[in-house]
């Protein structure tokens, strides 16, 4: 990724703002999960209801005991045994906008697997928040960026929920 870009990206996060990401498979709205101004930003143009599931963004598994209280090791034995995007969704979250959790106060969690994605997160150090949009009518105004992301074929997408005393579920695999 240009530096360029790379430093628009972050000024736009930094500030606050959102960011639609367009790759080739599909088109990505970011915020900065800690921003209370920056969720209000995405609820304001879209209801919490309409939208996708959230889930928060980390470049690595290290980054996620900053955010979450008591991470069971099962969530960084499943992250690091896995080779397919996976999503975990945990509860007691911390130092994040909490309008972002359900209400069940659980979020879900992913770890970047582009470079890019890696990138940004790492340069910005904070979790993101995002969503895969599909078919929603998004303002002009928000600030749109297409990167050719170097993502691999889509794999098949696993979602486990962690749950009290590591008890863990499958929700979905599509």
């Amino acid at each position: 990724m240009e530096k360029a870009i790379l430093d628009q990206l972050l000024s736009e996060l930094k500030r606050s703002n959102l960011l639609v990401v367009e790759s080739q498979n599909r088109k990505i709205l970011l915020c900065d999960a800690v921003s209370k101004e920056a969720v209000d930003k995405v609820f304001q143009i879209a209801s919490k209801e309409s939208l996708p599931e959230v889930a928060l963004l980390f470049p690595n598994i290290n980054q996620v005991a900053a955010y979450f209280n008591d991470v069971p090791e099962i969530v960084y034995d499943l992250f690091e045994l896995t080779n397919s995007p996976l999503e975990i969704i945990l509860g007691n979250a911390k130092n994040i906008e909490t309008t972002l959790c359900n209400s069940n106060g659980f979020i879900a969690i992913r770890l970047a697997q582009s470079d890019a994605f890696k990138l940004i997160g790492k340069q910005f150090r904070k979790p993101l928040a995002m969503w895969e949009i599909k078919g929603t009518e998004l303002p002009s105004t928000i600030h749109t960026i297409k990167l050719k992301l170097e993502e691999p074929e889509r794999k098949k997408h696993q979602i486990i929920e962690i749950g009290p005393k590591s008890t863990f579920r499958i929700i979905q695999s599509k």
